[in-house]
């Protein structure tokens, strides 16, 4: 992993935790903001089932000011996954 796409992971992970929108990457890949939202919904709701959403962001920002480097990447994963998803979605 290069040191750039460290610094780029970081920052994505930052802005998702202030509650940035994935549409802007979405719209960068030339994917409509509704198939981005869609994209993005499938690959969160899988996150962690058992929990109500209020009880979920209140762990996931513990995780992002407390949590050790590799529970903040877990957290991460599925946005990143969903981030893959749209530019796969652009290439298709």
């Amino acid at each position: 992993m290069s040191h750039g796409l460290f610094e780029r992971n970081e920052r994505m992970f930052t802005q998702y935790m202030l509650g940035d929108s994935f549409t802007k990457i979405a719209e960068e890949h030339g994917v409509s903001r509704e198939r981005a939202r869609q994209i993005v919904h499938k690959q969160k709701r899988f996150q962690h089932p058992g929990l109500h959403p209020w009880n979920k962001q209140g762990k996931d920002e513990h995780v992002a000011l407390f949590g050790t480097w590799s529970q903040k990447v877990r957290l991460l994963l599925p946005h990143l996954k969903a981030i893959k998803a749209i530019a796969e979605e652009k290439n298709t």
